[in-house]
């Protein structure tokens, strides 16, 4: 059942000043920060009624930084939250750095100028220093290299050189595949290694980590299949096995992980494959829609459970009422393979991303398509979902939320 939306009144904050701020309105059972191409970042509270439900409300105002459309939120330390920029119809992007007050407010920090196009980013070598991917769109000869960007957040905030990658001739699929695509930045469990899965070149690539200097240097890629396109990754429980989603191929494939020694590389051994809806497809007989792509990718809190979400797959819409999906499934301990659970309602539309509380009974969905937060109960035993407990319009187009916890 879905609970009222109740708006309350709070102060505006204005480059790291709290103007005629209301006190934080009461207990909350969690809070939660959302990025949204609207150029906001809003910060919500979970909070359980007397009657039994939940209300999801934004306090204070959405913060309106330097950001014009943020596109990755990263939580450092527990009270500072980078803001990774896109940069849509711009030509310079941000890094923002936001100091939170421990009550879901959020004080800018400081800001940073950085190129264009980032889409997500992660803290490495110890939180000193953070990644960002650049969704690099170059006009053909196909020349121009894909970028990741990399900062000194310790002390001072401070750029480094980008670190490029080049790209040869366009693959299988010509029309999402003309440029590189970095998508995400995964730091290995070890903290020795960061991979980049990168849509257009049908690779993942892998950096070693040079924690004094917080340098980057490339190693050999992983090559997936082409045409597959991967966008998003995540390692098992004990690093053992890595889990790469492919947009293109709808497909999650497992890998054997070994980090070879003195910064060497990785080796990765193909395990098994499957798709992304947990067989729901097959099972029903149906043609998977041309529209679906495939998107986020997480390990549950237990490490017992893969959780995938599907953008513009349709499974469970309704007439006026649309509705793609979320795919959860067991992992095998010992041999890191998949078995689907279930396919279950995201509560909308294009679930781009979603984040899975530290206590396992909570997902938080960022719903592009609709601008919207939906909370669902989710049991980590199980791996099951349950029923939407809260929502609330946010803006337009949410493209990541995170618990601030």
């Amino acid at each position: 059942m879905w609970t009222d939306i109740r708006l309350l009144a709070a102060g505006v904050l204005v480059l790291g000043t709290t103007v005629n701020a209301i006190p934080w309105p009461g207990s909350h059972d969690a809070i939660l920060h959302v990025a949204s191409y609207d150029g906001k970042i809003t910060t919500l509270s979970l909070k359980s009624t007397k009657r039994g439900g939940f209300d999801l409300t934004p306090v204070p105002p959405p913060m309106t930084g330097t950001e014009i459309s943020p596109s990755w939120l990263i939580l450092k330390d527990g009270h500072l939250l980078y803001s990774v920029d896109e940069g849509l119809n711009a030509t310079v992007g941000r890094l923002t750095e936001y100091r939170d007050n421990f009550q879901g407010k959020l004080v800018l920090n400081r800001a940073l100028e950085a190129p264009v196009g980032g889409v997500h980013g992660a803290v490495y070598a110890g939180g000193k220093a953070l990644a960002d991917s650049l969704l690099t769109v170059p006009l053909p000869p196909y020349s121009d290299p894909g970028i990741v960007s990399t900062y000194r957040i310790d002390g001072e905030l401070q750029s480094f050189p980008a670190i490029k990658f080049d790209f040869g001739a366009p693959g299988p699929n010509p029309s999402r595949q003309e440029a590189p695509h970095p998508h995400q930045i995964i730091v290995d469990p070890t903290g020795d290694y960061v991979l980049v899965p990168d849509l257009g070149s049908d690779l993942v690539h892998v950096f070693n980590v040079d924690k004094t200097t917080l340098q980057l240097s490339a190693r050999d890629p992983l090559q997936v299949e082409g045409g597959s396109g991967p966008r998003h990754g995540v390692f098992g429980k004990d690093g053992s096995f890595f889990y790469l989603v492919a947009e293109l191929a709808n497909s999650v494939m497992v890998y054997k992980a070994t980090a070879l020694p003195d910064g060497a590389g990785m080796k990765f051994d193909f395990v098994q494959k499957t798709d992304t809806f947990a067989g729901a497809f097959e099972k029903d007989k149906k043609a998977v829609p041309s529209t679906a792509a495939a998107s986020e990718i997480a390990l549950s809190p237990c490490g017992s459970h893969i959780v995938i979400s599907n953008r513009k797959d349709n499974f469970f819409s309704q007439v006026d009422a649309p509705a793609d999906s979320l795919a959860t499934y067991s992992i095998d301990p010992q041999k890191g393979t998949l078995s689907p659970i279930g396919i279950f309602s995201a509560a909308g539309p294009i679930p781009r991303q979603f984040a899975l509380n530290k206590k396992g009974n909570l997902a938080a969905v960022g719903l592009q398509g609709s601008g919207e937060v939906a909370i669902i109960k989710y049991d980590d035993t199980t791996g099951k979902f349950g029923d939407v407990i809260a929502r609330v319009d946010v803006g337009e187009q949410v493209v990541c939320v995170i618990w601030d916890e």
